[in-house]
């Protein structure tokens, strides 16, 4: 699936309307006019999703139509009654492979249910994707009485209990571990905490957040120069560039913060290396090496047409000369 030439201008006045939304005295206004659009768009690009997959700028439009969606609903008792119902959460969760939307919808459902518990029984007998619904509607009422200082990692621990039950259905677009560390550019830049590292056949995510902030980092595998495999359990990810919010995990910013180590079990490293993910990364590559290549091949072809089309200076003097050599040569003949 191709990206839409207009995909950054979309993707920016997605960004701007997340803002309006967070406003709290346009909240109710917004609500009227982008609620239900929003919704249809969330509907719509998963379904896609399902039919050609998950490129990373449907993950960072998808990202930013939750962001919308969980401005509207932030203390709006009006946005929250908007609409008939909001089970389709749970489709658009058994459907996308972004484990950091996923955890958007958690917080969605949360919002929703939380001052009224009630809703969740009436949720379970509307809509389809029964297996989602099952496992997040019995862990959704557990994560409600969370304490706040806990409420980001009871939401990532539902996200990786459909990862673990096989959700999103389709095969081999989804591959999961944890890590011990992550090291970002120094060895300054440790996190030592576990962190839940999500890959997909476009990029990764790494899901860090605590109390009630999600976080992430996700790297488009087309940011990746080169992956390392050292013997010690380690994956080395050196980058062309740092992906989006890399530097507000940076204790100590020095040159070469653009690489990830991912520090794992000698178990988890095992399945890592039996993984699709190189398979992936390489797949990744080779589609940045075609496009470079024909977008080079283009620019070659506009300039040799632009030569053909426009004379040169010289050209134009030369011309010029023989036109007077034949006056010349015109005025002395007898």
């Amino acid at each position: 699936m191709c990206e839409p030439p207009n995909m950054v201008a979309i993707t920016e006045l997605l960004g701007f309307v997340g803002a309006l939304c967070s406003i709290p005295e346009l909240r109710v206004d917004c609500g009227k006019m982008f609620m239900v659009p929003v919704r249809d768009a969330i509907i719509q690009h998963t379904k896609r999703v399902v039919e050609d997959g998950e490129p990373i700028y449907s993950v960072t439009a998808l990202r930013a139509m939750g962001t919308i969606l969980i401005h509207l609903i932030n203390g709006s008792k009006e946005n929250k009654d908007r609409l008939p119902s909001w089970v389709f959460i749970c489709e658009v969760m058994e459907a996308t492979t972004d484990a950091f939307f996923q955890i958007q919808c958690v917080e969605i459902l949360f919002r929703i249910a939380k001052p009224d518990p009630r809703v969740i029984d009436e949720w379970r007998h509307r809509g389809s994707c029964d297996r989602v619904k099952s496992v997040v509607l019995a862990r959704l009422k557990g994560i409600l009485s969370s304490p706040t200082d806990t409420l980001f990692k009871t939401m990532a621990d539902l996200v990786e209990k459909l990862s673990l039950d096989g959700v999103p259905k389709r095969d081999q677009t989804l591959f999961a571990i944890n890590t011990k560390s992550i090291t970002i550019g120094a060895e300054e830049n440790v996190i030592e905490a576990p962190c839940r590292v999500y890959f997909t056949p476009n990029s990764f995510t790494i899901l860090m957040g605590e109390g009630k902030n999600a976080d992430n980092i996700t790297v488009p595998y087309t940011f990746i120069r080169s992956v390392r495999i050292p013997q010690d359990s380690s994956f080395a990810f050196k980058l062309s560039m740092a992906p989006h919010r890399i530097r507000d995990h940076l204790r100590v910013e020095v040159p070469g913060s653009e690489s990830i180590i991912l520090e794992m079990s000698p178990a988890t490293s095992k399945l890592f290396r039996n993984s699709p993910v190189q398979k992936w990364v390489t797949e990744a590559l080779e589609r940045r090496a075609m496009l470079s290549a024909s977008t080079k091949r283009r620019a070659e072809e506009q300039a040799r047409n632009a030569r053909r089309r426009i004379p040169t200076h010289n050209s134009q003097v030369t011309k010029r000369s023989l036109r007077m050599m034949r006056q010349i040569h015109n005025c002395g003949a007898p």
